[in-house]
């Protein structure tokens, strides 16, 4: 009964009883190892937990399956400049660099609209392509035109003398010297006036007439011309003259406007200066001040209201 019980026990895989566990048999122990490192070793196996695997490539940029060269979660093509993390679209576009900073293939410009070069302080203009070389387009880094509606004026052009226009843009205008401040101005010279304009102190404009005497402020064209002093007070060229009909150094009280040469002096013939002595008959010329007298002819060639 004993051994049959026992034989039971041994087809069953039991232990004895009052026995331990038996140790693993040699063909159990080469089984469980060759399952183990045939685990270990798959190529196929499933990394631990916690751990991935190193592709050892770029990231991926967003919406395109490509390589994102400068990593900013973009990539060609939709980044037009993998190279620079500043270009992508998106990003904010400056005005007018030549750069395409959103990619949306156009660049936003500064306004040129009188199309001088220099640029409009203020405002962009939409072009349609990628640099701002086009009509109505400037880079940012052009000069500032202070007047961006004439063409004439920008940094570019040549000051006018005493224009009032600041045709370079520089704040300023060049003025004519009115340096005895009568109102008319040098005909030669300029001096930069500290404003727009020609309306201060030494200064005048080319709408202003020429001085003839910029020294002189007696001498201007609003002056009254005196006759006969070789002054030309009113500074058109001529001087009005006492009339000396029989030239013999003595004038009448007639004065000829622009004397006999119609010049700026009295000293031509038939012309007398206020300095010259009055004649009492100008058209004898043996008759003036100054003239030798003939006693008892009744004729007073000296002038003097005598006749001896």
């Amino acid at each position: 009964m004993r051994r049959w019980w026992l034989a039971v026990l041994v087809a069953c895989g039991g232990d004895k009883p009052g026995t331990g566990d038996s140790a693993p048999s040699e063909t159990d122990a080469d089984t469980d190892a060759d399952t183990d490192t045939d685990t270990d070793t798959d190529t196929g196996r499933t990394p631990h937990s916690g751990h991935t695997a190193d592709s050892g490539t770029s990231h991926s940029g967003s919406g395109s399956g490509g390589l994102d060269g400068d990593s900013d979660g973009f990539a060609a093509p939709a980044d037009c400049d993998d190279t620079d993390a500043s270009v992508h679209p998106g990003a904010v576009e400056l005005v007018g660099d030549g750069v395409d900073q959103d990619c949306d293939g156009t660049e936003i410009c500064a306004i040129d609209a009188d199309n001088d070069g220099p640029r409009a302080a203020v405002g962009t203009v939409q072009s349609l392509d990628l640099d701002c070389n086009d009509a109505g387009e400037a880079l940012a880094n052009e000069n500032i035109d202070c007047n961006d509606t004439d063409a004439s004026i920008s940094p570019l052009q040549p000051e006018t003398t005493g224009d009032e226009i600041d045709e370079n843009c520089d704040g300023v205008e060049l003025c004519w010297p009115d340096a005895d401040q009568d109102g008319d101005r040098a005909a030669v010279g300029t001096v930069v006036s500290a404003d727009a304009d020609c309306a201060d102190a030494g200064e005048a404009s080319s709408v202003h007439p020429i001085d003839c005497d910029d020294a002189d402020a007696v001498r201007n064209s609003r002056a009254v011309e005196i006759p006969g002093n070789n002054v030309d007070e009113t500074c058109d060229l001529v001087e009005d003259c006492y009339v000396d009909s029989d030239d013999d150094g003595a004038h009448t009280f007639v004065v000829d406007l622009g004397g006999a040469n119609n010049d700026a002096d009295c000293n031509d013939a038939n012309e007398g200066t206020s300095s010259d002595p009055i004649d009492c008959d100008d058209v004898d010329a043996s008759i003036h001040p100054g003239a030798y007298e003939i006693r008892g002819d009744g004729v007073d060639q000296d002038c003097d209201g005598l006749s001896p």
